[in-house]
């Protein structure tokens, strides 16, 4: 979805129109040709077959959004290099550049123009993964806290003992149950609910990601210089936890999709 001009703007349909420079589509016979350039794409180095949205030609921004299944190891498809990331340095994150890529008719997914539906329905689903995502980043963070302050003796205490480390350990604690439900309860409703439901993965993930980012900054301060060292493994989180923040929405998009969520109740 992501490219160089067009992001987290594609999330929000009434933005379509609004979209510059999108990928596009074009009918050529018994194939559409697809042109343009895919940025920060999951796996795009080593994998085979890609879900790519593009926009058929004539139809402004992105409001012609369709679907396509496209292998990647045919002609026209070039890989870039792997993004270097602050963070999810594991996850081969790489540009896709398409140059008239060749994709059979058989290969759009739900029909033309209802890409955008699609995507909708895929960042909902997805939305209550990442808040899982980044639950866990924060809980991994908790607990390299607790056995910190569980083991450090400073002022003849072990750490945890002391009134502000506790009050911190609480509060960390707090924001990862906090998380928890609120994750559990949006992938329940993903699970049992047709459509999946908007407001309660938008919710959750932005409520977790900025628990994930408190949390592991949280870990850092109480573990100290130790927790600032490669080895010890908090910083990572920290690291990583920033990635959350940004994809499947933004916390200024998530917000956005929530408070439409709460006045269309209203309208109700």
């Amino acid at each position: 979805m992501t490219e160089e001009e067009a992001g987290c703007d594609l999330i929000i349909p009434a933005n379509a129109v609004h979209a510059i420079k999108v990928m596009t589509a074009r009918r050529a016979g018994d194939v559409y040709l697809l042109n343009g350039h895919k940025r920060f794409i999951t796996n795009a180095k080593v994998a085979t077959f890609a879900s790519v949205f593009a926009n058929m030609e004539g139809h402004p921004g992105a409001t012609g959004l369709t679907s396509f299944i496209v292998d990647l190891d045919q002609p026209g498809v070039t890989r870039g290099p792997v993004a270097d990331k602050m963070g999810y340095r594991a996850c081969l994150g790489s540009e896709l550049v398409f140059e008239n890529v060749k994709v059979p008719l058989s290969n759009v997914v739900g029909g033309e123009l209802n890409g955008m539906a699609i995507n909708m329905a895929q960042s909902n689903m997805a939305r209550a993964s990442v808040a899982g995502i980044s639950t866990g980043v924060a809980q991994g963070a908790l607990d390299k806290a607790l056995q910190w302050c569980g083991e450090r003796v400073q002022g003849g205490e072990l750490l945890y003992r002391h009134q502000f480390s506790a009050a911190k350990l609480a509060e960390m604690a707090a924001k990862v149950e906090a998380s928890r439900m609120l994750y559990l309860f949006a992938a329940n409703k993903v699970d049992n609910q047709l459509p999946a439901p908007e407001y309660e993965p938008a919710l959750a993930k932005f409520f977790a990601d900025r628990v994930a980012i408190e949390v592991a900054d949280a870990a850092v301060s109480l573990i100290g210089a130790r927790g600032y060292l490669r080895e010890y493994g908090v910083e990572k989180m920290l690291r990583d936890a920033y990635g959350a923040r940004i994809y499947e929405g933004t916390p200024e998009v998530l917000a956005l999709a929530i408070t439409d969520c709460l006045y269309r109740v209203d309208e109700l």
